[in-house]
């Protein structure tokens, strides 16, 4: 059985969580918990192209998770959060 995808959030990411509500904070992890879920089953997929732009998602009224898989740690890696401006 594979190893699973740990959830990696750098220090100001967690920071910035910090300063949201519990309900967005418990979005935004199970959400990224749910990512990590289905890479760790996932068989061996097409890397995804160099310079390409890093995977996102968004939570309720605009919120918007940048964040990236690192098969070689087999981790999920949250790059940036941030509200989405208009």
């Amino acid at each position: 059985m594979a190893k699973d995808y740990a959830l990696r959030i750098p220090k100001e990411i967690e920071e910035q969580l910090a300063r949201c509500t519990d309900s967005m904070r418990q979005a935004i992890k199970g959400r990224l918990m749910e990512i990590a879920r289905v890479a760790s089953r996932r068989v061996a997929t097409r890397p995804k192209a160099s310079g390409a732009p890093p995977l996102r998602f968004y939570v309720f009224e605009g919120y918007r998770i940048f964040y990236r898989l690192e098969r070689s740690k087999r981790s999920v890696v949250v790059l940036d959060l941030r509200p989405e401006t208009a």
